[in-house]
């Protein structure tokens, strides 16, 4: 095979490669979203290459409302922590705290915490009510950022990486194959292309420096 037609070759795969890793991303991501959903989880967004939370709240309505509500629950929650009358030295310590490693303060700070919760749901009745608020409001929040950030990222025709969100071996990603069996099916579509890429990147070589 000649290199003109090796090269030719290697180009066609890397754009079926493309077009492929692209396809699962998407699939991958769409699958989780419902998974989230129906398992009312809240996502860890922040950590999304290219994110920008400011200029989301000013350019997309709904996560700006989504984000007004979520400050309005976490005010309404807090106003329920400060009737603790030690709260504000808990809280004050975890100021002093945070950015100094001090790992017997830290834990410390974590059981008085851990402590205040536990006074709270057992005299206050309106403290489990106003933290599932402020829970759900976060987790409205976050899915509405992945959404967008979803449809962005694929309006564009770029790869918004699962890594941080989905581990490739792990249970998740487990149960997103058992969901969607068509994720597992084009994977290993695309390791036998990137092996035929390896393969055909070889024979270039072996014409380019005449190995037989």
């Amino acid at each position: 095979m000649k290199g003109k037609v090796l090269k030719a070759r290697i180009a066609q795969l890397d754009g079926e490669i493309h077009r492929l890793d692209l396809q699962i991303n998407r699939l991958t991501w769409e699958t989780y979203l419902d998974y989230a959903e129906q398992a009312r989880i809240t996502p860890k967004v922040f950590s999304l290459p290219g994110l920008n939370y400011a200029r989301l709240r000013d350019t997309v309505p709904v996560i700006d409302t989504l984000g007004n509500r979520l400050r309005a629950a976490s005010d309404a929650y807090t106003a329920i922590l400060r009737t603790d009358p030690q709260y504000e030295a808990i809280h004050q310590e975890y100021v002093a705290i945070r950015g100094v490693k001090d790992p017997e303060r830290e834990s410390a700070n974590r059981m008085q915490y851990n402590q205040l919760y536990a006074r709270l749901r057992a005299n206050n009745p309106d403290y489990e009510p106003a933290l599932e608020r402020r829970k759900e409001a976060e987790r409205q929040r976050n899915m509405a950022i992945l959404r967008y950030m979803v449809d962005y990222y694929g309006a564009k025709g770029w790869i918004l990486p699962t890594e941080q969100l989905v581990g490739g071996y792990s249970p998740l990603m487990r149960a997103l194959n058992g969901r969607c069996p068509e994720i597992g099916r084009l994977s290993d579509e695309l390791s036998m292309l990137r092996a035929l890429r390896r393969e055909l990147c070889k024979r270039q070589l072996r014409e380019k420096f005449v190995i037989p």
